[in-house]
Formats: structure tokens, sequence, C-alpha cells
């Protein structure tokens, strides 16, 4: 199924598939950006224009791997997904690393990144 998340893979440090992440559960890119108001004095509605553009992306994995992903580290960020689309980030950083579980349940690594200079 190609709209289907199963088969789809992140890797890090490096784009090689033997740095992928560990066995996701979930995966989410979102792009945003600031809203700038441009209305002149004479405005009859509030204008807008996209400030610069800011990416987060944030990784389910099960189990407490994921060694690579330490606060700060950084690297080439790469998400395969099943349906054939690509997104590369040639420089990402490690922003959030959190470690979560609970009775009959897996452990649960989630991953925060973002763009890096």
């Amino acid at each position: 199924m190609a709209y289907s998340f199963n088969g789809s893979y992140v890797t890090f440090p490096t784009s090689s598939t033997t740095d992928k992440l560990g066995t996701m559960t979930d995966l989410g890119l979102k792009d945003s950006a600031a809203k700038i108001q441009v209305t002149t004095a004479n405005g009859v509605k509030h204008l807008y224009e996209a400030g610069l553009p800011d990416a987060e992306i944030t990784i389910d994995i099960i189990g407490a791997g994921a060694t690579a992903c330490t606060i700060g580290a950084t690297g080439i960020l790469t998400l395969v997904w099943n349906s054939g689309q690509t997104n590369t980030y040639s420089n990402a950083v490690c922003v959030e690393r959190s470690i979560s579980g609970g009775i009959d349940s897996p452990i649960k690594t989630t991953l925060t990144f973002a763009p890096a200079p």
C-alpha cells in the first residue's frame, strides 16, 4: 500500500540504511513559519507574509536505544516514507529526547529534530 506508514524509516546521523533509528511507531514532520503582519494604515483587512520556515521532526521509537541521538547531536536526517517521498535535512540537530514506559507497554523513545546551521 503506497499510503501505508508501514515500511517507512528514518536514518541518522548519516543517510546510510545501516543508521536506521530503530523500530518506529510514529513519525511527524511539521513545517511552519512565523506570521508577519504587513497591513498598511489604510488597510481594510489584515494582510500577512510568511516569515522564515521552521521545521520540526518528531520520531517515536520502541525501546530506549537510538544512542546516536543525544541532545545536540548533529548529522544527516533522512525520512524515507513508504509512499516513495523522501525528506532529507543535510544538517539536523537533536533538540529533545524523552524515554517513557508503563505497565504492560513497551519502552518508547521520542526524538525531536530541527534544522541546524
